[in-house]
């Protein structure tokens, strides 16, 4: 082995993510990312050094499927893979790591699809929290799939055709992620609009249930501000029965407009059988109803044409005799 050394031609600190040649070497850092004690992702930086013969890894913090791709190609068979292919095997294990983020990901959107249903208060938090996560998580693989996309066309003695299609592939898994990205960060903005759709349906039940009892105490404080004016010839109020009788009638008025908004479907949720016979059947049943409905309107005219066929064949046998 020989003693390596080489100078960055930039700081690391200032390196920004890109491509940078050199001679007959590649100087290329590439965009990753870290997670915090309390699981928040961050965007990280490594670097490589590409040449025909040479690939050196630098991070300042351990990156788990780096030092993976590095035992693998200790313990491996090294002379089957050239210095280019593990150079972009390297690139495509550190993107691959965002799977599992991925995964839990879409687990945590089922469970907030719940949430937000409700109306809890929690759903915006954690869209808010994940929503950061998905930006980050984009940002370093749209960054790193651009640079894969670079090195893919790029001629340089270190890569050849071979580094060329290696990195091609590695562009194309970085191109499904970041489409998969997009996709949760969608999911995430109709999370959050079901859930503020669910806040402004329980704030118009609210509202209409007021309204409603508003409706129906209007008219009894009303009838009651009436009867209880100061004035002596107030009509019932000289039989023992009339407060009895003003409750009742009351009474039956109240319950008269309650089963009155009920029926104008101002107050519950809507009868069953006032709703489309689609509602509530999954995508398949109501994608396979119209396909069913054709085929025992098919079924029905064999039928009949079974039991025409059958009634002239007999006929023809009653002539024949």
């Amino acid at each position: 082995l020989a003693r390596l050394e080489m100078r960055w031609p930039v700081p690391l600190t200032e390196t920004p993510p890109g491509i940078i040649e050199q001679d007959d070497l590649l100087f290329i850092t590439l965009p990753t990312f870290d997670s915090d004690d309390i699981g928040r992702i961050s965007s990280d930086r490594y670097r490589m050094v590409l040449g025909a013969r040479t690939l050196v890894t630098i991070h300042d913090d351990p990156i788990p499927a780096i030092d993976r791709q590095w035992e693998t190609t200790d313990t491996g068979p090294i002379g089957q893979v050239s210095i280019v292919e593990v150079a972009a095997m390297v690139a495509a294990l550190v993107s691959r790591q965002v799977l599992p983020l991925i995964e839990q990901l879409e687990l945590r959107i089922d469970g907030l699809e719940d949430l937000a249903f409700a109306a809890d208060p929690r759903t915006l938090t954690e869209v808010h929290v994940l929503r950061r996560d998905v930006i980050t998580l984009r940002r370093v693989i749209s960054r790193q799939r651009d640079i894969m996309d670079d090195l893919s066309i790029l001629v340089h003695p270190a890569i050849g055709p071979i580094g060329q299609a290696a990195f091609h592939r590695a562009f194309d898994h970085d191109s499904r992620l970041v489409d998969v990205l997009d996709s949760a960060r969608s999911l995430l903005q109709s999370v959050s609009e079901t859930y503020r759709g669910a806040v402004a349906d329980q704030t118009n039940e609210i509202v209409r249930v007021l309204t409603v009892f508003s409706a129906i105490l209007l008219p009894l404080g009303l009838i009651a501000g009436i009867w209880g004016m100061n004035f002596v010839d107030i009509p019932l109020s000289v039989y023992d029965w009339g407060f009895w009788a003003m409750i009742g009638g009351m009474a039956i008025f109240a319950i008269s407009l309650w089963l009155y908004f009920s029926r104008r479907g101002f107050v519950g949720a809507p009868r069953l059988s006032e709703l489309p016979k689609a509602v509530g059947l999954g995508l398949l049943q109501v994608g396979t109803a119209p396909v069913k409905a054709i085929a025992w309107g098919v079924g029905s005219g064999i039928q009949q044409l079974d039991r025409l066929a059958g009634g002239s064949q007999s006929g023809d046998s009653e002539d024949q005799a």
